[in-house]
């Protein structure tokens, strides 16, 4: 992750009290009056890749972040790992929204956004990362994807539709 051009993403949210399968999208106004803020488990998948040729790279603690215009909906840790030389793997972050119910603000602002379809969000990720893990230091790393478009269906859930720019 270390390099924004060699890490992808994919995210998916799902109610806790959803009866109808995600992904059947249904023709009702996602209403998002604190119900689905308020009750969701986000799903964050990412590819990482070691570039480097010669030496492993190890992965400490990462913080993983999901905001809506900067304000904070959820966040995680995710354990620290390793990948060998030229390497790639999938990493999970699964988290519950955060989000204060009395928040109409922010939930209004993602009622507006979704007369176009989708709600843009930002994905962060901060943590350490060094090659050569028995004599690298330790490098503070930051990546964010901006413009994440999820889509949504009805109140049962929602995933990714598009976008994503380092």
């Amino acid at each position: 992750m270390a390099n924004a051009r060699e890490s992808q993403a994919a995210v998916s949210i799902t109610t806790n009290s959803s009866s109808r399968p995600v992904g059947q999208p249904v023709n009702e106004r996602f209403n998002t009056s604190s119900h689905l803020l308020d009750h969701s488990d986000w799903k964050i998948t990412f590819l990482v890749r070691n570039p480097t040729l010669w030496d492993p790279t190890s992965y400490g603690q990462l913080e993983v972040s999901l905001l809506y215009h900067g304000f904070s909906i959820s966040s995680t840790s995710v354990s620290p790992f390793h990948l060998h030389k030229e390497d790639k793997g999938l990493v999970a972050a699964s988290m519950a929204t955060i989000l204060p119910v009395d928040n109409n603000v922010v939930v209004g602002n993602i009622n507006d956004d979704l007369k176009d379809g989708a709600v843009n969000f930002t994905v962060a990720v901060n943590g350490t990362v060094k090659s050569r893990p028995w004599t690298g230091d330790w490098h503070d790393m930051t990546v964010s994807c901006y413009n994440v478009m999820v889509g949504f269906y009805g109140n049962n859930g929602g995933a990714l539709v598009g976008g994503g720019s380092a």
